[in-house]
Parts: C-alpha cells; sequence; structure tokens
C-alpha cells in the first residue's frame, strides 16, 4: 500500500506530461532550453524549429521600425474536448501573418455564448453573453506570453439573471516573467485593450479566437513615438510609409503563396 501511495505522484507527473504534450510552445519564449543555429532554433521541450527572416530595420525616433517574418513547424494541434479531439492546422501554417512580424497579436478562447431569461410570458426577455479566457500575447517574434486563468471577462456584468458574474474588464501579468500586462475589455463584439510591455511600450493588438489575419495595428513608446499599419502598410515614427505589404498573408497549405514585401 505504501509503495503504490510513494507511485502515486510519479504516474501524476506522467499522466500531466502527457496532456502537456498536446500544448506547443511557439517562439523562443523566456526560460526556454534550445539547441540548432544560426539561422534555426529548436526547442529542445517540444522540437518546435524556429527560425525569423529579417525583412525589414530602419531607425526611427527613439522607436526602431523592424519587420520579421517568422516561421514555427509545430503546425499542428490537438483540439477538442477529451476523448473527442481532433488535429487542426494552426493558423497560417506556421508562418506570421502580415501586421505579426511588428506588433504581433492576442490569442483568446470563447466559452460561451450563455442565455438567461427573466420575466413571465408573454414578456419575456432574453439575455445572452460570453467569457473570454485564455489570454496570450503572441509577440512579433512568435513567442506566446499566457496571462494566466484568472483574466476571464464577460459581456454578462449587469444582466439580472446571470449568477456568478465576472467582470468586463481586468487587467493581468503575463506568467513567464517577460512583464508584459493585459488591460482587456470585453466588447459587444469581442475583447479589446492594449498589451504593455515592461519599457512602457503600449501595444494595440488585434484579438482572434481562431487564425490570426491581417489588422490595423500600432505600438507607442512611453513619450507617444508610434509605428501604426492599416493591415498592410506600416508608417514608421517620421511619419513616413517603411514598408508596404501585398497579398494576403495567409497560405492555404505549407506551399502556400508568401506575401510579397516591397
Amino acid at each position: 500500500m505504501r509503495r503504490a501511495l510513494a507511485l502515486a505522484p510519479i504516474l501524476g507527473i506522467f499522466l500531466f506530461s502527457a496532456v502537456a504534450w498536446g500544448q506547443v510552445t511557439t517562439g523562443t519564449p523566456p526560460f526556454g532550453s534550445f539547441s540548432g543555429g544560426p539561422f534555426d532554433t529548436i526547442n529542445n521541450g517540444d522540437l518546435n524549429v524556429h527560425f525569423q527572416i529579417p525583412i525589414l530595420q530602419k531607425n526611427g525616433r527613439r522607436l526602431p521600425f523592424y519587420y520579421i517574418l517568422a516561421y514555427d513547424s509545430s503546425v499542428w494541434n490537438l483540439a477538442g474536448s477529451a476523448g473527442s479531439g481532433s488535429w487542426t492546422p494552426v493558423s497560417n501554417w506556421g508562418w506570421s501573418t502580415i501586421t505579426d512580424g511588428v506588433t504581433g497579436y492576442v490569442r483568446y478562447t470563447v466559452d460561451g455564448p450563455y442565455e438567461c431569461v427573466t420575466g413571465t410570458y408573454p414578456n419575456l426577455h432574453y439575455y445572452y453573453w460570453s467569457i473570454y479566457t485564455g489570454f496570450s500575447y503572441i509577440d512579433s517574434f512568435g513567442s506566446g506570453h499566457f496571462f494566466g486563468g484568472g483574466t476571464a471577462v464577460s459581456t454578462a456584468a449587469g444582466i439580472p439573471c446571470a449568477s456568478n458574474q465576472p467582470p468586463t474588464s481586468t487587467t493581468a501579468v503575463a506568467v513567464d516573467g517577460s512583464g508584459y500586462t493585459l488591460n482587456v475589455t470585453a466588447g459587444s463584439t469581442g475583447p479589446y485593450g492594449p498589451v504593455y510591455s515592461r519599457a512602457g511600450t503600449s501595444f494595440n493588438v488585434p484579438y482572434f479566437s481562431g487564425a490570426a489575419s491581417q489588422a490595423a495595428t500600432s505600438k507607442y513608446d512611453s513619450n507617444g513615438n508610434g509605428i501604426s499599419s492599416n493591415g498592410s502598410a506600416f508608417t514608421d515614427t517620421l511619419g513616413t510609409t517603411a514598408l508596404t505589404v501585398s497579398g494576403s498573408g495567409t497560405p492555404s497549405s505549407p506551399i502556400g503563396n508568401c506575401p510579397e514585401h516591397s
């Protein structure tokens, strides 16, 4: 009996590891163990191969402009509930999309929608809401920074028939020690809000619950110097067009059309 109890923690570790294998870490996260080079970087923990292609770099007013095209070889994720999951490809088959190369984006999951009813027939009032959680900031280098399970927000606050309502906005710090802070609010069409670096740079990035795609985005340092994009053209801190990108930026297969850069 004592031997069985002693083996229980060890078995728990193996079971936990089996679950963790389905979660692939992209980029080069803090405190990871890496090998390879000089072009590619291999994550020794999950064998993901990451490389970055510098497209353009130029000086600016305190905030330099750089554009990087990143790739991660781990293009399949196990999605779905336990026992009924399926392997699905990640967005863009591992390549970063057009605006990812400058500001990155925030990834999240949706729980719901939920429904509740007040009143008596025929004067019934229906209310719907969703809960947003699992926030991660994917930076311009493709590395994910998770903000923990306590960042759930919901559009339900103030609904009379909804119980245990989480707040409609919250602030959370990345759990990996990178220093990123998320200020997120639940809007009528989904969550939104800036990400701040330890140095005070604000990243106004798009939020995606599924595949990331090109979108308007910007970043500003603590003095208001900014770099912005309308989804295809990038303006640097000097107010000039630093880079224009054409193409969808979302190839349909690993051998799809890469975006053209000019």
